[in-house]
């Protein structure tokens, strides 16, 4: 299967004739609709071509996965087998919300020990903030019996993060590719399945359930930076947590730290600053002590970034509970 038809495909228009025995919708509207029931198996075929993952042989008897099925992806089967050139693929979803006739209704260790292996495995925006429970046994049968597990991501920090929770877990995650099909079904500046990538091999340690005081500190950062977006504040001026120079006017230059939104801090005072006029500009606001002495200078973006997150939720929001 070196050159499937989603090979063919050079934009929308080509992919919904391949999918449909009628000619494309010319209407923009019936197009929009058109593209949304067919995005995941449309980017999931792609990606499993473009990335060399296509299953060899795969048939009409494979089976795919999709864990944590919802709208927009549940029973891609019939749309996937069309776009790799088959004449049929069954698709189960997985999860305790998922529904339609074949579905496991479970977790994905429950499915993983009862059903079979199947020949590709999709997990589109896990969230693994909030489902660390994805990585445990049943990801690690797929992963030992050798099975593709896709996923993606909405933008670049959202993979981030879903990156790191899995290092917590021992995973590695390949490198994000940008993905051409990519929609925003409401209009919301964020597009589904923007960014794909799969699991990499598992690790000869096997994996571990990630420490649930690290995930709450990465989701405390998914939720900041929602908070940002709501404000119309992302992206940021600087990454979270990051630090430039800034030159005095007596000579020299002063360290100062990016938290977010656009507000500063001055490790050596501890102060907050915000931009008035181009300017930065004292506030009455101070970090804890403890808190500014725990920023991770050299510890990379992440860590940075989750430092970040707490002193937004600690000393800059008015409510921070």
């Amino acid at each position: 299967m070196k050159n499937p038809p989603i090979a063919r495909c050079r934009d929308w228009t080509d992919c919904l004739l391949l999918l449909s025995a009628e000619a494309a919708p010319a209407c923009d509207t019936a197009l929009t609709d058109a593209r949304l029931q067919h995005v995941a198996a449309v980017s999931g075929a792609w990606y499993l071509w473009q990335a060399g993952l296509l299953p060899e042989p795969m048939d009409e008897t494979a089976c795919v996965w999709v864990i944590g099925a919802e709208r927009l992806d549940a029973g891609l089967g019939p749309g996937l087998a069309r776009l790799l050139g088959l004449s049929g693929l069954r698709s189960i979803d997985i999860g305790p919300r998922a529904e339609g006739a074949g579905a496991c209704r479970g977790s994905l260790d429950t499915c993983a020990r009862d059903l079979p292996l199947p020949a590709v495995a999709f997990c589109f925006h896990p969230g693994l903030e909030v489902h660390p429970d994805l990585i445990g046994p049943g990801l690690e049968r797929l992963l030992a019996g050798g099975v593709p597990v896709i996923g993606a991501s909405y933008s670049i920090d959202e993979y981030e993060r879903d990156a790191w929770v899995a290092g917590l877990g021992r995973l590695r995650l390949s490198q994000p590719v940008s993905n051409p099909w990519a929609l925003d079904p409401g209009n919301t500046g964020l597009e589904w399945g923007a960014w794909m990538w799969h699991v990499e091999a598992l690790p000869e340690a096997g994996l571990h359930r990630p420490d649930p005081a690290e995930v709450a500190r990465v989701r405390l950062l998914s939720e900041m930076v929602a908070h940002s977006r709501l404000q119309g504040l992302w992206p940021q001026p600087a990454p979270p947590g990051s630090s430039f120079l800034l030159p005095q006017r007596g000579g020299g230059q002063r360290e100062m730290i990016h938290v977010f939104d656009g507000y500063y801090l001055d490790p050596a005072s501890r102060r907050v600053y915000a931009v008035d006029g181009g300017r930065l500009v004292p506030t009455e606001t101070r970090v804890p002590e403890a808190l500014a002495a725990a920023w991770p200078r050299d510890a990379g973006d992440m860590p940075r970034n989750l430092w970040a997150a707490e002193v937004k939720r600690r000393c800059l929001l008015q409510n921070p509970d």
